[in-house]
């Protein structure tokens, strides 16, 4: 029973959002984290995402345009 429920735990995502903040700034927002890193352009918010999740599997990266619409979605295995 305990090892069903550790697969369980180890198989959900960490889900990793890439959106416009204000000012210009792009923020990556951490599932389960209060503070958000904040980036001067959205290639650098990216590839922090990216590294994150890398490190952090399994883990989803959302990108999110200015319209608020989903651009691109990675998944971390």
């Amino acid at each position: 029973m305990e090892v069903r429920m550790a697969l369980a735990t180890k198989s959900k995502h960490t889900l990793v959002l890439v959106q416009p903040g204000v000012q210009r700034r792009w923020e990556v927002l951490l599932e389960g984290y209060v503070k958000s890193p904040q980036f001067s352009d959205r290639c650098l918010a990216l590839s922090y995402a990216k590294m994150w999740a890398s490190v952090n599997r399994p883990s989803k990266i959302r990108v999110s345009n200015l319209a608020g619409n989903v651009e691109h979605e990675w998944e971390f295995r």
